[in-house]
């Protein structure tokens, strides 16, 4: 009896250890801490169905060929059928972009990510004559057509913006060549992500109690805040092991990525990648070289900032490792999600019961995904293109007051789309 109470205890002592070695998986989190992508589609049938249904509808592009420059009625019927059809295809992106990012590893949403990008590429085939053929007209018979529709006059900045881009767009067969090959162009990105966020290989250290844990994404951004300097100097140190035993590969991705972006810039005939990815927003490369001067002009404040944390946490040197720790560790302490809701939603009160009754709602109604899990996209965002039924929020808590203000900022945008 006394020989199988030690190999339980010790088998207890081993599963506790490879607890906390290694990150939870999606079934070891509460269903009210994760999305609900049940709300796009019920099941994947429904998902193939609207798959199956967008690739017969694009077909109708066909009927306006030649004629967006006849009568506004043709224009506002194509543009009306592009909008339609941009909006239900962005709903299976968002779908797809979701479950992917829940699960880098999870086959049925690699195949859904695969097959929306395929169709992005089809419908961006099927549409590129439209731009084309409108900008093939003189802008003054544009703007009348504009002018007098109702339906196009909602979309005035639009056509402003076309014409605009003029000289940087190509005949409808080369944009249509181009966005056929898009799939092709989202390899690297989309390889760096499973490379980044799956497969990195993070190595195992002692926490400041000296216990096994696996660095991941998260550990190594809860553990920059840790009062334990041994213990921040080896996250920081653990993380960049696989970076640097893969560096080849990151470089070789880095450099797909870079050759992918100014190879279409020549096409579209810009002077530089740089001002290709600023065109788009109407901002001058001046004015971003200004901001990249002014920081540089600046950069002793921040100097003088690390002189002041340096000594007050009475260090001979500051490394990485040593920006992100508190300077008052009297008041250092955790943060579960559910102290930060309430924290959150009592701070927030001035706002407004409308305000804050929403945002109530999303925490229980499972718009976000909390927990760092085994295969899951590292960082924090809010994704609310408008395409899905509310804006969803992808955090990767650890329970520092990082993550507090991290999940107020997201919220911040939330309730801004909402």
């Amino acid at each position: 009896m006394k020989t199988i109470l030690f190999f339980a205890l010790i088998l207890g002592m081993t599963m506790q250890t490879l607890a906390q070695n290694q990150l939870p998986t999606r079934n070891d989190i509460d269903s009210k801490y994760k999305w609900d992508l049940t709300e796009f589609f019920k099941s994947p049938a429904d998902f193939d169905a609207e798959y199956l249904s967008i690739q017969t509808d694009l077909k109708q592009f066909d009927e306006f060929k030649g004629k967006l420059g006849n009568s506004a009625q043709d224009l506002e019927h194509c543009i009306n059928l592009q909008m339609d059809l941009s909006q239900r295809l962005s709903r299976m992106y968002l779908y797809a972009s979701l479950g992917h990012d829940m699960d880098l590893t999870d086959a049925y949403f690699q195949n859904c990510d695969t097959k929306v990008s395929k169709l992005w590429s089809e419908f961006g085939a099927a549409t590129a004559f439209i731009v084309p053929e409108i900008l093939s007209n003189p802008k003054e018979k544009i703007d009348g057509f504009v002018n007098s529709n109702k339906y196009l006059s909602g979309f005035k900045k639009y056509f402003e913006y076309l014409f605009h881009d003029k000289d940087h767009t190509l005949p409808a067969e080369e944009e249509k060549l181009l966005a056929q090959l898009q799939p092709i162009f989202s390899i690297t990105n989309d390889t760096y992500g499973i490379l980044n966020d799956a497969e990195l290989p993070f190595p195992v250290i002692k926490d400041s109690d000296g216990n096994d844990v696996r660095v991941s994404h998260g550990r190594y951004r809860s553990g920059l805040y840790s009062q334990d300097r041994n213990y921040r100097r080896e996250v920081y140190k653990a993380t960049y092991v696989p970076y640097n035993e893969l560096k080849q590969t990151f470089a070789s991705l880095y450099n797909g990525r870079v050759t992918m972006r100014t190879t279409f810039a020549k096409i579209h005939h810009f002077n530089s990648a740089l001002e290709a990815s600023l065109f788009g927003n109407d901002i001058p490369v001046s004015v971003y070289n200004n901001l990249v001067k002014v920081a540089n002009d600046n950069v002793k404040t921040l100097q003088r900032w690390a002189s002041i944390k340096k000594r007050v946490l009475k260090l001979d040197e500051l490394h990485p490792y040593d920006t992100y720790v508190s300077l008052f560790p009297a008041v250092d302490r955790s943060y579960t999600f559910d102290e930060a809701k309430e924290m959150i939603l009592k701070a927030l009160e001035p706002l407004g019961k409308e305000y804050v009754d929403v945002m109530k709602y999303s925490f229980e109604n499972r718009w976000i995904d909390v927990y760092e899990t085994k295969a899951k996209r590292s960082g924090a965002y809010s994704n609310s293109s408008g395409a899905g039924p509310h804006p969803f929020i992808l955090l990767n808590w650890n329970n520092t007051l990082d993550d507090v203000f991290t999940l107020v900022h997201e919220l911040g945008h939330n309730m801004h789309s909402f």
